[in-house]
């Protein structure tokens, strides 16, 4: 790599997605990772479009529980990002943590989302593979994942990145849309329950997945309240969210009543008196 950064080496790709691929990369004794698009895409217009559409809206993001970009090169001949490290062991193969170290991750999520949420966006894949260990901290990886905050409900009824840990609502038969609040509640709930051993909230069909036996009393009744069936039976929005996650010991919230029928009323029939 030349340029701005000409410390920085890059090494051998570690993976690839539809426009860009991985490559681990270091600057002295510092581990990094390089973003960089697709060798036989440089050529497309449509690509490269996609690829600054992703620069734009992750290279200023700046918060400990989010990957962090260090450089960023928009030129020719391909445009690149160097990031933290995305090699680390991720918290799909690292749970289940000790309940207190699951507790401390969720918080520091909630304050993620938070800062996401002052900027107009949120992070439309929560799950346990995208999210990756930074030297002593858990990082979400932010590739392709940022959505400004109204883009959520578009993703309604498409491919999840990890289907047991899809809210119901996602569920393109669900009445209910998919709107930022509630399903951030329900991806802090997921995490917490996988981070503390709980496993993924749903099955295979699509059904809930009970707690196992041994799981933590207080942060099960948290996850249940966080990971209520309907949408809005969840806590909303962060200063609710780190209220539940304080509240160990809590009953888990009971899921809202909708709106009640009344019966009709049988109109008296006219005619004769009996």
């Amino acid at each position: 790599m030349t340029g701005d950064s000409p410390r920085v080496r890059i090494g051998a790709r570690l993976r690839q997605d539809a426009v860009g691929e991985w490559r681990s990369a270091t600057r002295g004794e510092e581990a990094l990772t390089v973003r960089i698009l697709r060798e036989d895409l440089a050529e497309r217009d449509d690509a490269r479009m996609l690829f600054e559409e992703e620069i734009r809206r992750i290279h200023r993001l700046n918060h400990p529980s989010l990957l962090r970009v260090h450089h960023v090169q928009r030129t020719s001949p391909r445009p690149l990002l160097v990031t933290d490290p995305i090699d680390g062991p991720t918290l799909a193969a690292s749970a289940p943590l000790p309940a207190a170290d699951a507790l401390t991750l969720a918080e520091s999520l909630v304050d993620g989302f938070g800062y996401l949420e002052a900027r107009k966006q949120v992070h439309a894949a929560p799950v346990p593979e995208r999210l990756v260990q930074v030297q002593d901290g858990w990082r979400l990886l932010t590739f392709r994942d940022i959505r400004a905050w109204d883009e959520l409900k578009s993703l309604k009824g498409k491919t999840w990145p990890a289907p047991g840990f899809a809210p119901p609502e996602h569920a393109r038969e669900h009445p209910e849309p998919l709107r930022p609040l509630p399903f951030l509640a329900w991806s802090l709930g997921a995490l917490l329950r996988f981070a503390a051993g709980g496993g993924a909230p749903r099955e295979v069909t699509g059904e809930a997945a009970p707690l196992p036996a041994a799981f933590p009393r207080d942060l099960g009744d948290i996850v249940q309240r966080l990971m209520a069936w309907e949408p809005d039976a969840r806590p909303q929005g962060v200063p609710a969210l780190q209220r539940t996650l304080a509240g160990a010991g809590v009953p888990p919230a009971q899921a809202q009543p909708g709106k009640a029928f009344k019966a009709p009323v049988p109109k008296r029939k006219r005619g004769r008196r009996s």
